[in-house]
């Protein structure tokens, strides 16, 4: 019998080949982004601490925030549940520990604005003192002042510093805190249901790139204006911010596959509900939740023009309704509804009561932005200008109909319906008879968001560059790491930048609609920014690769003949 052959052991792999392996394996990818994500996220709440974030309020809108602020301690502390509403005496209690802008409250405790509003020892006192009152109770009415409402700003503000005050206590730092602790989850949410795509795990990193450009935004605040004019990244003008990372991963889930395992429904599941928790906060950035009905109708729409003869009516609404679809729907219906039956009946029943930004005045006020309105308009109505010039067109409104000065005022507070349906009038009377100055004013306003981006970028740049170039090598690194991933992922690359080119087009719309305003343009630092970076990448990765693509059944036979 024949000895047997001797069985050649295996050779060993090489270490290159080894490194190689690793970077092609299919998780590689997903955990070195993850961990870019999460350093990329440390820094940013990082840098905002070392610029003393944590302990500053947004000095430019305390009133509104004083009186969500007093709402929140009036269910929290003493269980009142006045539907979005305070109490009197809490509301009485901020402003006179010195959370105002009102001399009269600040002279006598030796402060003045907006000094009281960077000092957190001061902050953190007010807001304990306030929850330590006695004889409070439900037995409250808005006509002697024991019950007050938040006045034509966003009622979701107060669940935000109700959230705040459960997970940090009652102190200024848990609004700091709670901003970054839902910015962690969302990217969290979006890696676990995106894990094998690394196109679309690099989008995530390029917006929290572009999420540090916008803290950069509130800490430098924007040529020609105080940093303060923004607050904080927990100023509603800001938190709308905290609502992109969702709507892109719904985005990605509209714009292709809507796979249903466990991990990714969950993820959306609460991805969704923190987004309308989002749109609940600040009504300008809706714009993001119009993005997702956008293409939402524009699929129903494309899919009857191609399909309508071909499928039945179950597989139409089938293929334009799918689950990601109906549950984006029907959870912020639900949320809407719910906000609309907790709140309370004054906010329905009462003029004074407006619950949420007045969009008529918005659309006024955004005429001076329109051209030459300081030659053409300005004398016409007295010269006035800011957020008094829509009240003052109002009065000159009612004027005109033979009422008097005072009608737009009940209870000393403006009689919020009222005026918002006669600025309304006012406005679109203004745009029929100047209708060529209001569409080329369009275009003005368009350039004005060009030239706001350009200085604000130019400006971080300066400021915090260091910051900047540090994140952009990682990124850029990290990118390079994993180019093959990236190169054969070239259909979600292609999907993000469509994602992230919808999203841009809507967040113009409150710019054009109403006014540019430097001092809430976080959303757009963040969008902007964003398509920037996506577009330089694909650039590189998809027009000009680096690598020659292969298929599974290629990298098989090479590890066979290696």
């Amino acid at each position: 019998m024949p000895p047997a052959s001797p069985v050649s052991p295996r050779p060993m792999p090489l270490p290159g080949s080894i490194v190689s392996e690793v970077r092609n394996s299919p998780h590689f990818a997903a955990i070195l982004m993850a961990l870019l994500a999460a350093s990329l996220v440390l820094i940013s709440f990082v840098y905002g601490l070392k610029n003393d974030l944590a302990g500053i309020m947004p000095p430019q809108t305390v009133e509104t925030r004083t009186q969500q602020i007093a709402a929140a301690i009036s269910d929290l502390a003493y269980g009142l549940n006045l539907g979005y509403a305070a109490h009197g005496r809490v509301h009485a209690a901020l402003q006179k520990g010195g959370l105002t802008v009102y001399p009269q409250f600040l002279r006598p405790l030796g402060l003045s604005h907006p000094g009281n509003m960077t000092d957190p020892k001061l902050i953190d006192r007010v807001l304990q003192n306030a929850t330590r009152l006695t004889g409070i109770t439900g037995n409250v009415k808005f006509g002697d002042r024991t019950l007050v409402l938040v006045q034509a700003e966003d009622l979701g503000m107060v669940d935000y510093y109700k959230l705040s005050f459960r997970l940090f206590g009652f102190t200024i730092e848990g609004f700091y805190y709670t901003y970054w602790l839902l910015l962690a989850v969302s990217a969290a949410l979006f890696i676990i249901c995106f894990w094998r795509s690394p196109a679309f795990l690099l989008t995530l990193n390029v917006l929290l790139m572009a999420h540090f450009l916008a803290i950069t935004y509130v800490v430098l605040g924007f040529p020609d204006a105080p940093p303060l004019l923004i607050g904080n990244v927990h100023d509603g003008r800001f938190l709308s911010v905290l609502g992109i990372i969702p709507a892109l991963h719904l985005m990605f889930l509209f714009l292709g596959d809507r796979s249903s395992n466990p991990r990714i429904i969950l993820a959306t599941v609460l991805q969704t509900d923190l987004l309308v928790f989002v749109a609940m906060l600040r009504g300008t950035g809706l714009w993001f939740v119009l993005a997702l009905f956008g293409v939402i109708a524009f699929n129903m729409v494309l899919r009857a023009v191609r399909g309508w003869s071909r499928h039945s009516m179950r597989v139409y609404f089938q293929q334009t309704l799918p689950w990601p679809v109906l549950l984006f729907v029907v959870s912020f219906a639900a949320a809407s509804l719910y906000q609309q039956m907790a709140r309370n009946p004054a906010y329905d029943v009462l003029d004074e009561g407006h619950p949420g930004h007045l969009f008529w005045h918005s659309i006024f006020y955004g005429f001076t932005y329109d051209g030459d309105w300081q030659g053409r308009f300005a004398d016409a109505y007295d010269n006035k200008a800011g957020d008094d010039l829509p009240i003052h067109a109002a009065e000159l409104y009612v004027a005109s109909m033979g009422l008097p000065p005072g009608y737009l005022v009940g209870h000393d507070f403006l009689r919020y319906k009222t005026y918002e349906r006669t600025i309304k009038v006012a406005s679109l009377d203004f745009i029929r008879n100047n209708l060529g100055y209001v569409v080329s004013g369009s275009f003005h306003k368009l350039a004005l968001v060009v030239t706001f981006y350009s200085n604000i970028v130019q400006q971080s740049a300066r400021g915090a560059g260091l910051w900047l170039l540090a994140g952009l090598l990682a990124l850029s690194g990290a990118a390079v790491l994993i180019r093959r991933n990236l190169v054969e992922d070239r259909r979600h690359f292609i999907r993000s930048i469509a994602g992230v080119g919808i999203m841009v087009l809507f967040s113009i719309l409150p710019a054009v609609v109403a006014y540019p305003a430097a001092h809430a343009f976080g959303d757009q630092i963040y969008i902007f920014s964003t398509l920037l970076g996506l577009s330089a990448f694909a650039l590189i990765f998809l027009c000009f690769p680096l690598v020659r693509t292969t298929s599974p059944l290629e990298r098989e036979h090479l590890r066979a003949s290696g």
